[in-house]
């Protein structure tokens, strides 16, 4: 008898994921002020459903549930009809992958941490951004971010695509870099630097390695330089030159700990 074959990562979703999602999307919207019978219109059940969904009366802390309700209640909240969300078909790329289902649940997690406490002095004007990469991961098509990078909107941090494998040459690269070279690092993100967050790195107690201002080469140059000396440092900082903004790479075991780290300093700098 052959093997059985394992089901697609859609199958996942479709059983476990997106009723939960549905669940979790009553609650809120009830929450907020609908009736059941409304909120069971919107969202494709009967109202005794939205009922039962209600009186369970628990909350969802799956990162990966989590992002899919904020998305479908934008929708819900439209003008027009938008369609499927774009998340959907992103949530199950690379699913099939040792380690992708972690990943995106563990890079989810970062984003929501940063847009709940949003680090606006740190945002660089290029946006900020986090690679994530699979343990095995050997190439930057094993490594995913976001593409476009996270925009700060003034009030908070937005992430205007889902992430995807291979979005971020330049923080894959320096991550892959990083690992090569003995690091066990997983995520990776770039924020903005300067004098003022070296200065708050010092303050925290957080070693650092800094290039020169002078130092030859475009960003992926100069964060490639960095990497050969890191020595296990988690903090690589560029100080910029003319036409590139200065900039502070986080490392970490994952990218948590990674959005934990760039929250710190933020509150370090909001410190007189």
């Amino acid at each position: 008898m052959a093997a059985p074959v394992a089901l697609p990562a859609c199958f996942r979703l479709a059983d476990d994921v997106f009723p939960r999602v549905r669940a979790e999307a009553a609650r809120r919207l009830v929450r907020d002020g609908e009736s059941q019978t409304r909120a069971a219109g919107l969202l494709g059940v009967s109202q005794a459903m939205v009922s039962k969904y209600v009186a369970a009366g628990r909350s969802e802390d799956d990162p990966l549930v989590l992002r899919l309700v904020e998305d479908l209640l934008a929708d819900l909240g439209g003008s027009s009809p938008t369609g499927p969300s774009r998340w959907c078909s992103t949530l199950s790329i690379g699913q099939d992958r040792p380690g992708a289902a972690e990943a995106l649940e563990d890079l989810l997690a970062a984003e929501r941490l940063l847009r709940e406490d949003p680090p606006l002095r740190l945002a660089p004007q290029v946006g900020l951004n986090i690679a994530r990469a699979l343990p095995d991961a050997a190439a930057p098509d094993a490594v995913l971010a976001y593409p476009g990078r996270m925009i700060n909107v003034g009030t908070g941090i937005v992430a205007p695509l889902p992430p995807a494998f291979g979005a971020s040459s330049h923080l894959a690269r320096g991550l892959l870099d990083l690992r090569a070279r003995g690091a066990t690092a997983l995520a990776l993100a770039n924020v903005r630097g300067g004098v003022d967050v070296a200065r708050a790195l010092r303050g925290l107690g957080r070693p650092c390695i800094e290039s020169a201002r002078d130092a030859p080469g475009d960003a992926d140059g100069r964060l490639m330089q960095l990497t050969r000396r890191a020595r296990g440092a988690t903090l690589l900082h560029d100080p910029g030159a003319v036409g590139l903004e200065p900039c502070l790479y986080v490392a970490g075991s994952d990218a948590r700990s990674v959005a934990r780290a760039i929250l710190d300093l933020e509150h370090a700098l909001e410190e007189p």
